[in-house]
């Protein structure tokens, strides 16, 4: 489904919560068969609202990234 939504090298974006760097470790082979790439936890709101938002942002790979990643195999 990603694949559909993102162009190369477009950014997902998704609220989680408290959980949100277990599950990216947890889920890590899912995220790169789903041609993500560098997955991290974003904080949103520190300061302005309690509890601040979580983000985890990923960047879809390009082609390019694809096929290195698979010689890596």
């Amino acid at each position: 489904m990603v694949r559909s939504l993102l162009r190369d090298g477009g950014r997902l974006l998704a609220l989680k919560g408290s959980r949100a760097a277990e599950e990216i470790e947890e889920h890590s082979a899912v995220l790169h068969k789903a041609g993500l790439s560098d997955p991290e936890v974003v904080l949103c709101g520190v300061g302005v609202v309690d509890p601040a938002t979580i983000v985890v942002r990923a960047t879809r790979r390009g082609t390019a990234q694809k096929k290195r990643a698979k010689r890596r195999r």
